[in-house]
């Protein structure tokens, strides 16, 4: 009888255990998470010999330090700088900043322009009007009375504030004439939080599928069973891992976007689909094998549209993306239930009984 067979309680345990552990770095994850405040940093600024510094604002777009332009868009924009208008055709003209209705203001060459376009296929017209980059800025900025408190107090102390995640509203602020550019804090800690939790999340899915396939075997075990395991209820214990994996994500991450939770939930199924081909392969199901194989990619396609559904298209698309990396990393960890499923397969013959 081979080890595993011998040491199956352990094996159980330890399934149930490793599990765990998986989840609970989940919930550690999501507990830093909210425990880290965001801070705000306001720093002075001259208009007119750092007018780049606008670019904060995000109504102004700062061409030097923008996506690189190609020839044509640079000339177009050169032209109206200097002409004040542009009127011609330029290639891909769809993809460059005026074409979109972002931006108020463009920052070229040190000036700072008012500027309105126009973009019909190639056709496009840009009509720029050099401003006082001071009189720009008192546009653009919002008076300290009406901006955010955290901006406030970073103006008023010198030091970060904290504040809420998330945007800012007004991100240039005047007071007594002068400006404030109130630009968020990087946090090392919150940026490295922030790539591990999908890591977690991955983990968490593997996490529910042990601790269902150790805690099912340990009772039919423990009721005399040795080798319990077929297609169908391999199936059925990957599909409980959804409604464990929901649980888990409304426990300890309540505020999660619907992609998180969805293709967490695809993935957790995922993971106990490799039980079930481990079985397969036991029992030289090649059919069912490949099904279930094939199981896990179409469970994160249909999860991918569920988010969109949801969320959107960006984040159906997210979720496509997050859940094929998120299979890698299922492979690899949840690896050991295949060999569980194929060691702990029904055989042809009755199950052995302890002892036997």
């Amino acid at each position: 009888m081979s080890l595993l067979i011998r040491h199956r309680h352990v094996l159980a345990v330890s399934l149930v255990v490793v599990g765990l552990v998986f989840v609970l770095s989940f919930n550690a994850v999501g507990i830093v998470a909210q425990d880290r405040e965001a801070t705000v940093s306001a720093t002075a600024f001259d208009p007119a010999t750092e007018p780049e510094t606008l670019e904060s604002d995000h109504t102004v777009y700062v061409v030097d330090t923008g996506s690189p332009l190609g020839d044509e868009p640079r000339e177009a924009v050169e032209t109206a700088a200097t002409d004040g208008e542009f009127d011609g055709e330029v290639s891909n003209a769809q993809a460059q900043f005026f074409a979109t209705d972002s931006y108020e203001y463009v920052v070229f060459d040190g000036a700072v322009y008012a500027f309105e376009s126009t973009v019909d296929g190639e056709s496009v017209t840009l009509e720029f009007d050099e401003r006082d980059p001071a009189s720009a800025a008192s546009e653009i900025a919002a008076p300290v009375d009406e901006a955010e408190s955290a901006a406030r107090d970073a103006i008023e102390t010198g030091e970060p504030a904290s504040t809420a995640p998330g945007t800012l509203e007004n991100p240039i602020v005047e007071t007594n004439g002068e400006f404030y550019a109130v630009t968020p804090d990087i946090d090392p800690g919150m940026a490295l939080t922030t790539v591990i939790a999908p890591i977690t999340t991955i983990l968490a899915a593997v996490g529910v599928a042990f601790v269902i396939t150790g805690g099912w075997l340990f009772r039919r075990f423990q009721a005399g069973e040795v080798r319990p395991l077929t297609v169908r209820r391999g199936t059925v214990l990957a599909a409980a891992a959804a409604p464990g994996m929901l649980v888990v994500s409304v426990l300890f991450r309540s505020g999660n976007s619907p992609m998180w939770v969805v293709v967490g939930t695809a993935l957790a199924v995922a993971s106990g689909l490799l039980l079930v081909a481990g079985v397969a392969l036991a029992r030289e199901r090649l059919w069912r094998l490949a099904a279930t194989l094939l199981g896990g990619p179409a469970l994160l396609l249909a999860a991918g549209l569920v988010a969109a559904v949801l969320a959107g298209p960006v984040e159906g698309v997210m979720g496509v993306i997050f859940g094929a990396f998120g299979l890698v990393v299922v492979g690899i960890f949840a690896a050991p239930l295949v060999l569980v499923g194929y060691r702990f397969a029904v055989s042809g013959e009755p199950a052995l009984a302890d002892g036997q």
